[in-house]
């Protein structure tokens, strides 16, 4: 252990005082950390003054909570989300959290005010007081099980006294460890830190390139890759982790293919960066020639760089875009130039065919996919039932680096256990507590048949109505770079703390993951989750579902994000053959999420530019107009059998005229009207549902009115078209 982990300790407790004196709760439980330290010298160092290491550290981490007029009370954590501005004069309502055990419930914050108890403390000890009847063998491995019990109880409390504290215990106490450790290392200097990123390119390319969505197995290959990448970049934090000698800690932010880790700056730890990087580059283009690469890229700075540590993200991002463009520079050239034997992936060719699945690697005669996409397949069938999964470095079920593995029992995992990890629960067994525990909420749904057996995307587009077709829902958050860069300035001040951004980014991990997991295992069973995490996510699911399903994620987003207008949600719904190669569906997808975030159609939207919608049918809709325009097409399909179909095809074509109208200003597109009259006055009968009638007999409402928009109208071809698809089968 290259830290002293009493020291790491004395700055994880220290903000602890915000509940409880440190030292009176650490010889509450002196049983349990008597095992890894002495806690007599370990309450000495709390007891040290404002010029300690931990006074400065915690200061770093949140200096803009402690003033000299504080409070005199702790009240209601506030969300951070209340806090992100696009619009600077945008009104906010403030929510809260409850002070509760971390849940999905729990984590959508609310308007009422509830101050934190005594009970936020006793959950904590009594969870500790179990701990102690089994605890960890090694400090490093009670420190990720002290760090998941402090997430989970610690979470909802405000990290300084007073009424609009929107940083979390939890968050404070960890940056603040985090800090500390580059302090101590770094010594004097007046740059002592060093922010490092990793980032994963060429993920979707990698994970789409499965060919046709009806081959065998490839479901489970789908998600197999998306899973693979993520606990690689996760296992590669790790790595570094422990190449530095720094505790695990010190990983800021682990989502979405990427990670941020806060490191001390020392002349040896560009060295080893150096010396990683060059190894990483030509481990993955061995593996994957060239499919994925990691990129790394760091930052130093001084104090003020984590005050505004928004702005230091930023300058990170530039960096680390710079070293996207110049991706396996070290693998392909040498001191002397391109090395050339690189680029020769294979010189044996004979009786080999590339495989059906990936049509990347190659194939001996006999072989139904390759060696990769078949290992991928049983990890895809694993996954499925995964409960646990643990990281090793000795041995596993399935290799992520060297000397890194995974295994979804302990039973397979040989070696040093880094990291246990529970998937989507926070209740921690009495014979867990000895590992090194962590939880991790993870989206991993795979619908199934009733046999039990995965089901492939024709089965489940077999589910849907009418058409049997399948959806791709991608979604993502609006503006999200700008939120964290400057969406908590105000004016002369920056609120973008180290605290508050890990704050932030932690509930957006929950969000996707969590609840994103949630609802596909209660509400929408038959949806496929390709990956979500981060800010993002990729379903596939039967075409008629997915609009719904959009609408409703969409929904509780806004609450997760207490209303704020300023946080919004874009996403797309495509739809296609069951056979369609799979790349394709995400490149189309992706094609149309960015329409949504481009542009708007100007006769509908005048006042957008784009975002905060969704493309379905091929139109983009605000989520107002297709929460309206759902509940026109449940209302109406059961006119469908009492409605001549060519009725409903004509009402679409008069939606089209409309669109002319609006669009470019062909006059000619008005003939709907007379054509509409004639079609009421020789075609209706009394006989017709009266919602029919009456959506009908509005639809010419204001129709000349180039200032006001029939929305009816503009999407009754939409409408049309989707009632037609859904009643395709029964028709």
């Amino acid at each position: 252990m290259g830290y002293s982990f009493e020291n790491y300790l004395a700055a994880l407790l220290w903000d602890l005082q915000i509940l409880i004196s440190p030292k009176d709760w650490l010889r509450r439980h002196a049983p349990l950390f008597g095992r890894y330290v002495d806690v007599c010298r370990l309450c000495s160092r709390l007891e040290e003054g404002n010029a300690s290491v931990c006074a400065r550290a915690s200061k770093l981490a949140g200096e803009e909570l402690d003033s000299p007029a504080e409070a005199d009370a702790l009240y209601s954590l506030k969300s951070v989300f209340g806090r992100l501005r696009v619009e600077k004069d945008s009104p906010v309502v403030p929510r809260y959290y409850s002070p509760a055990p971390l849940s999905l419930t729990n984590a959508f914050p609310v308007e009422d005010k509830k101050k934190p108890d005594g009970s936020v403390l006793t959950a904590l000890d009594r969870e500790l007081e179990r701990a102690a009847q089994n605890p960890p063998e090694k400090a490093e491995d009670f420190a990720i099980l002290l760090d998941t019990l402090f997430k989970k109880h610690l979470w909802c409390v405000p990290a300084a006294k007073g009424e609009d504290i929107d940083i979390s215990l939890y968050d404070r106490m960890k940056s603040t460890a985090a800090i500390s450790v580059c302090l101590e290392r770094s010594g004097e200097s007046d740059q002592p830190f060093l922010l490092l990123a990793a980032d994963f390119s060429g993920i979707q390319n990698y994970i789409f390139t499965v060919a046709q969505t009806n081959n065998k197995g490839v479901a489970k290959r789908l998600r197999a890759r998306s899973f693979l990448v993520d606990v690689m970049i996760q296992s590669l934090a790790y790595q570094v982790c422990d190449e530095m000698q720094l505790p695990y800690g010190n990983i800021l932010m682990l989502t979405g293919g990427k990670f941020y880790l806060l490191l001390p700056n020392q002349p040896e730890t560009v060295e080893k960066l150096h010396h990683i990087s060059e190894g990483l580059e030509n481990d993955l283009f061995e593996r994957f020639y060239g499919e994925i690469s990691v990129n790394l890229a760091w930052v130093t700075f001084g104090d003020s760089g984590l005050t505004d540590y928004s702005s230091t993200i930023t300058e990170l991002s530039r960096r680390l875009r710079r070293e996207k463009s110049r991706a396996f520079s070290t693998a392909l050239t040498g001191g002397t130039g391109w090395r050339e034997e690189r680029f020769i992936l294979t010189n044996d060719l004979a009786g080999k065919r590339s495989c059906p699945s990936c049509g990347r690697r190659l194939m001996n005669a006999g072989q139904e996919v390759c060696s990769d996409c078949k290992q991928q397949e049983k990890l895809g069938g694993k996954l499925a039932n995964a409960e646990t999964l643990w990281f090793s470095r000795e041995g596993g079920e399935f290799r992520l680096w060297e000397n890194s593995y995974i295994s979804f029992s302990q039973s397979q995992a040989k070696g040093v256990l880094t990291r246990v990890e529970q998937l989507n629960r926070w209740d921690i067994p009495s014979d867990m507590t000895c590992f090194p525990l962590a939880v991790r909420l993870m989206a991993n749904h795979l619908p199934k048949a009733e046999n039990g057996e995965p089901m492939t995307f024709s089965d489940i587009a077999d589910l849907s109505s009418g058409s049997k077709r399948l959806a791709v829902l991608k979604a993502d958050v609006d503006n999200l770079g700008y939120l964290f860069a400057d969406g908590m300035r105000e004016e002369t001040r920056h609120y973008g703390t180290i605290s508050r951004v890990s704050t932030l980014s932690r509930l957006l991990e929950i969000f996707f993951s969590g609840y994103i997991s949630h609802l596909l295992n209660t509400e929408y069973t038959n949806v496929y989750s390709v990956f979500s995490g981060g800010d993002d996510l990729f379903l596939i699911g039967p075409w008629d579902v997915m609009p719904e399903m959009a609408l409703s994620i969409q929904k509780k987003f806004r609450e997760f994000s207490g209303d704020n207008p300023c946080v919004t949600l874009s996403a797309a719904v495509y739809t296609a053959n069951p056979k369609t190669n799979i790349a394709l569906l995400a490149e189309n997808s992706e094609h149309e999420l960015k329409r949504v975030k481009n542009s708007s159609p100007k006769a509908l939207y005048p006042e957008k530019e784009g975002r905060n919608g969704i493309s379905f049918l091929g139109d983009i809709l605000s989520w107002e107009d297709l929460d309206r325009q759902l509940d026109n097409i449940q209302k109406l399909r059961p006119a469908v059998g009492k409605v001549n179909i060519n009725i409903l095809r004509r009402i679409g074509q008069y939606s089209e005229m409309y669109r002319r109208f609006l669009e470019d200003h062909d006059v000619l597109g008005l003939m709907f009207e007379p054509l509409l009259h004639y079609d009421q006055t020789r075609n209706y009968n009394n006989h017709m549902p009266e919602f029919f009638l009456q959506y009908v007999k509005d639809l010419p409402k204001n129709a000349a009115d180039y200032r006001t928009v029939n929305k009816n109208l503009y999407f009754g071809k939409t409408v049309v078209n989707c009632i037609l698809n859904q009643t395709k089968e029964e028709r």
